[in-house]
């Protein structure tokens, strides 16, 4: 009579090729081509082992259970394993439940990656070869799912990370010192193929160009035009900024943290620079040079100047006093005196410059103190 032996099993299958090597889960991937299976049965039997409907050999189960069996070479794809134990009688068992998995012996494409400089002034997607003042540029790729992609500069590993479900990665470099860099990426499948590298080459250069220098604010409009020295004061709206710097280099002008506008330095290394309208107010302004890559100096010397441009308020005469004999004091107006040199005192706009009249005769300038008052002493004819 016949028997229906215990359904056997297959328990694990066990790669030992490649640089990816252990137990392949159910539904994984592997470089080996020649799988060493294991599982289990009845004691003393025979297993059939089974790559779908296709015999791939026969192997004996031990007295504790246990059978072990080393497939022939298989071709790359999906395989279905299964095992049917048989004894000397020729009894059988029903199939082993199935273990899938997949031959992947196929290196993946080079891990081609874009590097990003998003530090300074200048920033985006650099072209290999190219220099770039960020020390810590971010890289982004694609490569097959789930892959890990190994970063190297020259011959250091950097990190290693892992690709999405979509084959997507990135990795950001830490503080790479100034001078070339090789950096190379590989990706290893989970199958453990290994792909070839990709290279992008670039320069890091993060050294800070030469300071200019800002040597003078130019005021060109009005009566007094010059030079304003600092703090100074002027009524031109768009004075004029002058320095030195190195031939060819940028320079962005500031007012406090507000950039004007930039100039470039003419080849006697002297640069000019006419601001846009400026608003009454104090004005502190500085220069910066920055280089190609965007890397900024640091600030040249800084200049200030106070912009007015509303008139001053009328002034004020308040008093006139007679200093000589016999009648001396306060003249009114519209009264006499005997003195040729008579005091003139009055307000105006703190430290601003007065000039004095006799009718169409002008008798000459005062300045008022920095409280408005004012004095003058004429010389005037009887």
């Amino acid at each position: 009579m016949a028997v229906t032996l215990p359904k056997p099993s297959v328990t694990r299958f066990v790669d030992d090729a490649g640089t990816v090597v252990g137990v392949v889960d159910k539904g994984d991937r592997t470089d080996d081509t020649l799988l060493q299976l294991n599982g289990k049965a009845r004691a003393g039997t025979t297993v059939e082992i089974l790559d779908g409907d296709k015999s791939l050999g026969t192997t004996g189960v031990d007295k504790s259970g246990n059978w072990v069996f080393t497939t022939p070479e298989l071709d790359d794809g999906s395989h279905t394993f299964k095992v049917i134990a048989t004894n000397a009688k020729g009894d059988t068992s029903p199939a082993s439940d199935t273990y899938r998995i997949t031959v992947d012996t196929l290196a993946p494409a080079a891990p081609a990656f874009t590097v990003t400089d998003d530090a300074g002034r200048i920033t985006g997607i650099l072209e290999s070869g190219v220099r770039s003042d960020d020390a810590s540029p971010l890289l982004t790729g694609k490569t097959e799912a789930r892959a890990t992609v190994e970063i190297f500069d020259g011959r250091k590993s950097l990190a290693t990370v892992t690709a999405n479900n979509k084959g997507n990665w990135s990795f950001t470099a830490e503080d790479l010192k100034d001078g070339l860099h090789t950096l190379r990426a590989i990706a290893t499948d989970i199958a453990g193929n290994a792909s070839d590298a990709s290279t992008f080459k670039f320069t890091i250069d993060t050294t800070p160009p030469k300071a200019p220098s800002l040597d003078s604010v130019t005021d060109n409009t009005g009566t007094l035009q010059g030079r304003i020295g600092d703090n100074g004061s002027t009524n031109d709206k768009t004075p004029t900024l002058a320095g030195k710097g190195v031939a060819g280099s940028t320079v962005e002008l500031f007012d406090a943290d507000q950039s004007l506008g930039t100039v470039t330095v003419a080849k006697n290394s002297n640069w000019t620079f006419t601001t846009s309208e400026l608003a009454d107010g104090t004005h502190t302004f500085t220069a910066l040079t920055f280089d190609k890559l965007g890397t900024y100096s640091a600030a040249s010397n800084a200049l200030t100047i106070n912009l007015d441009t509303l008139p001053p308020s009328s002034p004020q005469i308040a008093s006139i006093t007679d200093n000589a004999a016999r009648i001396r004091g306060n003249v009114t107006d519209g009264g006499y005196t005997n003195d040729t040199t008579p005091t003139l005192r009055g307000t105006a706009e703190a430290n601003s410059t007065l000039r004095l009249f006799n009718g169409d005769t002008r008798l000459g300038a005062v300045k008022a103190d920095k409280t408005g008052i004012w004095v003058f002493t004429p010389a005037l004819s009887r």
